[in-house]
């Protein structure tokens, strides 16, 4: 399972949120970072389960132009 969003902004408060997700969850990560699908100034975020998909990156154009921040 994999939920992806595209925010214009991360707050410090759900910056935490998905640092408690993933400290109630070890299954869980979070990678925040590079351009969203909603245009200039979304970010991308992936938030999956590792037993279930090892793996995911925001879109390499994204990583190049932006990089990312994993948790």
């Amino acid at each position: 399972m994999a939920l992806t969003s595209a925010p214009y902004g991360i707050s410090d408060k759900y910056r935490a949120r998905f640092e408690w997700w993933v400290a109630e969850d070890p299954r869980l990560t979070v990678v925040i970072g590079g351009q969203g699908w909603y245009g200039i100034g979304s970010t991308q975020v992936l938030m999956w389960r590792t037993d279930c998909i090892e793996l995911m990156e925001p879109s390499p154009e994204s990583v190049r132009a932006l990089g990312y921040r994993q948790y």
